[in-house]
Order: C-alpha cells, then structure tokens, then sequence
C-alpha cells in the first residue's frame, strides 16, 4: 500500500509534543528591503508549502541587520497565535539561518516560542556541521534551564538530529537513541528519544522525502528491532507512521471510526504498558487527524471496540486537543468555530464516571509523562495493563 497522505498533510499532523515534522515555508520576496521583513511574514502567514531554504538570503540579511534576537522576536510577534505549524515552520526557517550567521553561541537565541522549529534546526544544523561532539554541550544547555517545555523540546530537536547525522535505518536509530541515553535529565518519551523516532518515521529534514514505508504489513518495526528497554517509547511513537502509511482508498472506505479503531487493535496486539503507551500515541494523533474538530475526535474515541482503548483514546485525545487550540488565539477561526467555542472537555463524554472524572481532570494543565505511567489511575481495573 502506498502512503495515503503526502508529506505535507502528515507533517501538519504531527507537532511535538508532542509530534508532530513539520517543514514548509512561502518564499520570501528576495529583493525586499529590511524594513518589509515584517509585512512579508504577514503576508505569507497563512502559506507554508514552499520549502523554508528559499527565504534563507533574507533571514540571514535581517538577522545582519537588525541582530539575531531582535529578528528572531519580530518573526515571533509576527507568528504567534498561528497555530504551530507556522510557528513551527517559521522558527526552523529562523534556526538555520542563526546557525549560519552566529555559529554555535547563538543557541540561546531560540526559545518555545516556536513551538521547537528554532531549536530543531540549529540543532540538526550544528550537529551536521560539528558532529556528536556538541551533543552533550547542547543538552546541558537543554537542562539548564528553569522551563520545563523549553527543555523538552530541546532535547527533542537533539533526537531529530542524531537521527538525521546517523541515518534512517534502524541501526542507525539504535545509535540514535543510545546517544539520547546520554543526553543529561533527558524528558522520558518526548525528549531525545522522541524527536529520534518521529525522525525516522516522518523524514521531516530530508526534503521531498516520503514517510517511514511500512513493509510487508510489519507494523511492529523498528520496535520489535530494538532493545526492550526502548519498548514504552518506540510504540508511543509509531502510530504517527502508522497513519502516514495507510492507503487512501482503504482509508475513505473504512471512515474514521474504524480506522482509528483498526490502529488501536494493533497497539491491543502488545502487552501490558507498553500496550498502553502505544494507545495513548494513536490518541495523540487522533485530533488533529480530525482538523481539532471536539465531536469528530470523540466520535473516534467512542468507536474503539474496547473499553479501556476508549478510555485511553479520550484521556490523551482531549488533552492534545487543549494543547493544540492553545496555540491559536481565540478568535480563530478552527474546524468551522472560533476557537474559544471549542471544548476539548467534551471529548471526554461517555465513560463510566471514575473514569469520566480522571478524563476532565487532565484536559488541562495534567502532567502527561506522569499519567504515562498509568499509575493509580482507572486503567488499573483492566487486567491486561499487569500482564508482562
């Protein structure tokens, strides 16, 4: 089967968290003077499908002409509340050209504020030019800092690095991830680890790349590949390339319901955390599959045919999608509403009433490495979360 969405449409899918690739810019008017740099990002805000290396010229001149930070704060006022796509796009555009222009030192440039993309970049960008050398100098860079998301997505563009450095095959994403090993406090999950494998399923650096193919059927690789120690957080991941793969036509026939509730029988397939892990990562897909429309996303969850997928699916499903609306101001217009009209609590409508009461309890604000953990929560009524 060949892939049903092409590169474009999978990367708008996917952010960082959590997870997103996520490459794509408008070319920028190269004879423009500096003081247009803002407009133009204005204009060229709602169009992000030419590849980013065409505005390089001007970034690099801006960055010359005005200073690194002082650009890079004009590219945020100008990006913010977008959503994270342009963010995102816009801020790994802005990340290669602060590499190419201040070297190495000019790391502390880049900040959450999109959405990882100038970390992501300067990284693979450093980490190509410099090699693995700089790898542990960047991460206690990541670590330094008091701001748990600014660490986290740190350390995740180190993983999209190492993977593109080593390459995309399985050892060399086995080399990948023993390096992440040594990154210092490395973010469970999503960190190094994270940014690896979305790598090496979304070839979000290579250009005009087509995702992770998924040969004869084998859905269980590169997981089954690897030592089991990285289990929890290979199969959290590997329902992004799931999605990436499947075939168009089976994909309309199904509808989404069974589609969505065919991913979840194949993370039913594993067992016990891992089984869980593996749910929560198809959940994370789910609403921005469904364009952050609240109702589609809960219809997916609701269709799962098994009672603790639902729970799962909701759980992570409405989390995401508070996450993801949060990006955009709330007079965006998103899935035919404004934004503030949307309610991710909604999702979570339907379950047994323990387990209704820990779905709204985490929409916002929850720790989701913690539930990760699946500690002390509803899910440990089902006996297939202690098999081994």
């Amino acid at each position: 089967m060949k892939g049903f969405l092409n590169k474009g449409l999978v990367q708008k899918a996917f952010l960082v968290f959590l997870l997103i690739g996520l490459l794509g810019l408008v070319s920028l008017i190269s004879n423009s003077s500096s003081n247009s740099y803002g407009e133009e990002l204005i204009a060229i805000g709602d169009h992000t499908g030419v590849r980013y290396e065409k505005n390089s010229d001007i970034l690099n001149k801006r960055i010359r002409d005005i200073g690194a930070a002082a650009a890079y704060e004009e590219l945020v006022e100008k990006t913010i509340g977008k959503g994270t796509r342009i963010g995102h796009d816009f801020g790994h555009a802005f990340g290669s050209s602060l590499y190419e222009e201040e070297g190495i030192d000019g790391f502390y440039i880049c900040d959450e504020r999109t959405y990882g993309g100038c970390m992501h970049e300067f990284i693979i960008t450093a980490i190509d030019d410099l090699g693995t050398a700089v790898v542990g100098m960047i991460g206690q860079s990541c670590l330094d800092s008091d701001d748990l998301g600014y660490t986290l997505v740190c350390q995740h563009g180190i993983g999209h690095g190492l993977v593109s450095y080593y390459g995309y095959n399985v050892p060399g994403l086995n080399k990948a991830l023993k390096l992440c090993d040594e990154v210092p406090g490395d973010t469970p999950i999503y960190g190094c680890s994270g940014g690896a494998y979305m790598e090496y399923n979304m070839r979000t650096i290579l250009p005009d790349t087509p995702t992770r193919p998924i040969e004869n059927e084998n859905w269980n690789t590169p997981c089954s590949e690897l030592d089991e120690k990285y289990s929890k957080s290979c199969y959290h991941w590997i329902p992004q390339a799931w999605h990436a793969f499947f075939d168009g036509s089976q994909y309309e026939y199904m509808g989404w319901e069974k589609y969505f509730d065919k991913l979840a029988g194949i993370c039913e397939q594993q067992k016990g955390i891992v089984r869980a892990s593996c749910l929560a990562g198809v959940a994370k897909v789910a609403p921005i599959a469904a364009d952050f429309d609240a109702e589609r996303t809960h219809s997916i969850c609701s269709a799962m045919s098994d009672p603790s997928s639902r729970f799962i699916c909701k759980t992570f499903a409405s989390s995401n999608l508070a996450e993801e609306l949060a990006t955009f101001d709330d007079n965006e217009i998103v899935a035919g509403k404004q934004v503030k009209d949307i309610d991710p609590v909604s999702v979570c409508e339907g379950l047994p009433l323990d387990e209704l009461r820990y779905c709204e309890d985490n929409v916002f604000g929850s720790d989701s490495l913690e539930i990760l953990e699946f500690r002390n929560t509803p899910l440990d009524k089902y006996s297939w979360l202690h098999s081994n």
